[in-house]
């Protein structure tokens, strides 16, 4: 029997009391009452205290022996107990493989009694592909190492596999020695079953995640964020996992596009509220990079089986297409409306401007008129007559010419250039032209007439006084396709880089007050309509002249506009 550490030390305890009493003589007095009642002096030799000493010690021991064999049987039989009553399979084995011991837990989970599998092999228990396991477990073991909680396959009695949590340790000897293993055996088959129900769930929803064409983001309620989809990680320039458990304020930058402050955090505003919420107009997210994205869309809460916050998803796009869309709408309404306006004005400045001519007319043609008054009315005749051709052409891109004819491009480039005599003469502009013979192209002369005089007025306003105006026309084979550009290039500042993308949007100008900001719109219109191109050239590099140039390339006659 192997004594507790307290019996053990009363031993030794008792060793040292003797080896004392062996080197000393004691006196002992021994008060006697009972018989004499009186006090009797006795001296006792070391042999004798030594001698009682020992039975007295004989007996402590043997009363100790007994305690701890009684601990120890109350120990074993509770263990017993407790193995016994286990849901989980609790087995013992040897060195090779054979079963010591077989719990209830064990019977309950692979059908086999006690008395069918203690002196068999364990590997009755493992499907015919994984013999080998169970011998590697068991070279493991022997080495002296544990296996903890390994998910493996057994088959039970009735051939059904099951899905089972396995941690064997080494069971020793006294002396240290391996000289078997002990099993636990979990029936985790259910719990699998439902890891892969949701393992498939997830990866659906992963799926789906990554296939939606909206950016997602999710936020736990420290505003953190958890996930992005790849829309998401495309749009804000972070991937998902650097942007794992950073602020959402760091990953998500939105501002206000038109005060250009920072934009309410949709997380914070969903935590405060409780509810779906929409991210705020005209709002523009910032991406990693620096780029701006106008956005749109909505932040909601997400809460678990209790109806428990427990983070916010946000799902937004990118609405720059959308807000550009919106804009020319409103531009295009705004341009109709002009046009409507326009055509009245036209309309009703014809019929006074009529009557005007007809009385200068009179005034030129009487015949006491003097010869300086003639002159001047001549004048007068010629400036009413562009103001009544200017309110022909209104009239004419507003109503559209309906019957396509043949242009001649020279002729409409030395008319348009008369048009604006009196404007190049009073800022004594010098025009040089480089008018190549070219064949002519087809469509509506008010409008590409429209179209040319627009760039030649553009040109006039941004020289200075003595600068110079360039015109010049070529053939182009560009694309194998039979085509004349005119170009109309100015000694000007140029067009700042700034400003290039947007030259061509209506109602955009840098004259400031006296720009309308729709005439490049319309050339480009009118342009494009009759199946040509329209480019610019912000400056001239080096060459002559150093302002802006604008080309527009249109298809000759009989050749297919498309």
């Amino acid at each position: 029997m192997v004594l507790s550490d307290k019996a053990l030390l009363l031993k030794d305890k008792f060793r040292l009391v003797f080896a004392q009493i062996r080197r000393k003589e004691t006196r002992v007095e021994i008060l006697r009452a009972i018989a004499y009642k009186r006090s009797v002096r006795m001296t006792a030799t070391p042999l004798y205290l030594a001698t009682l000493a020992a039975v007295l010690a004989v007996m402590l021991l043997a009363w100790l022996i007994l305690r701890e064999q009684r601990r120890t049987k109350s120990a074993v039989g509770l263990l017993a107990l407790i193995v016994e009553s286990s849901d989980d399979g609790i087995v013992s084995k040897d060195m090779l493989g054979i079963v010591t011991s077989w719990n209830s837990g064990a019977e309950r989970i692979f059908g086999y009694s006690a008395e069918e599998m203690i002196g068999q092999p364990i590997s009755v228990l493992s499907p015919p592909d994984l013999k080998n396991e169970m011998m590697d477990i068991l070279e493991q073991i022997g080495r002296g190492e544990r296996v903890d909680h390994f998910r493996s396959v057994r088959r039970t009695k009735a051939g059904k596999d099951l899905q089972v949590s396995i941690t064997v340790s080494p069971i020793r000897d006294e002396s240290g020695r391996i000289v078997g293993a002990s099993k636990i055996v979990r029936d985790i088959t259910a719990q699998a079953v439902a890891e892969k129900e949701v393992a498939r769930q997830r990866e659906r929803l992963n799926v789906t995640l990554r296939s939606i064409g909206d950016a997602v983001i999710a936020a736990d309620t420290a505003g953190r964020v958890d996930y992005l989809n790849p829309v998401a990680e495309n749009l804000t320039g972070w991937s998902s996992e650097e942007a794992m458990g950073r602020p959402l304020e760091e990953v998500l930058r939105i501002i206000n596009e038109e005060t250009r402050k920072p934009a309410e955090n949709p997380v914070a505003k969903v935590l405060r509220e409780g509810k779906v919420v929409g991210l705020a107009n005209h709002t523009v997210l910032i991406s990693r990079q620096g780029t701006e994205i106008a956005i749109d869309d909505s932040a909601a809460p997400i809460r678990d089986d209790r109806g428990e916050l427990t983070g916010v998803v946000l799902v937004f796009h990118d609405a720059s297409v959308e807000r550009r869309s919106q804009d020319m709408l409103r531009k295009a309404e705004k341009l109709a409306a002009a046009a409507r306006l326009s055509a009245s004005v036209a309309h009703e400045i014809n019929n006074p401007l009529a009557a005007i001519m007809y009385l200068i007319f009179t005034a030129k043609t009487a015949p006491d008129a003097p010869p300086a008054v003639v002159q001047h009315l001549a004048l007068a005749e010629q400036e009413i007559e562009r103001v009544a051709h200017v309110t022909r052409k209104v009239l004419g891109f507003y109503r559209g010419s309906k019957v396509p004819e043949r242009i001649e491009i020279r002729s409409l480039i030395e008319s348009a250039l008369g048009l604006y005599a009196g404007k190049l003469e009073a800022k004594n502009i010098r025009v040089t032209r480089a008018l190549e013979d070219c064949p002519p192209v087809e469509g509506a002369h008010g409008e590409i007439n429209q179209a040319i005089s627009n760039l030649i007025a553009n040109a006039i306003d941004a020289v200075k006084p003595n600068g110079e105006i360039v015109v010049s026309t070529c053939r182009s084979a560009a694309d194998k396709k039979r085509a004349v550009e005119i170009s109309v290039a100015d000694s000007g500042p140029g067009i700042a880089e700034e400003n290039v993308n947007r030259i061509f949007e209506p109602f955009f100008t840098t004259k400031k007050d006296t720009g309308t900001g729709l005439g490049l719109w319309i050339t480009k219109e009118i342009i494009e309509r009759h199946g040509g191109t329209i480019s610019v050239k912000p400056k001239g590099n080096g060459d002559w002249p150093p302002g802006a140039a604008f080309t527009i390339e249109l298809p000759c006659a009989g050749e297919d506009p498309k």
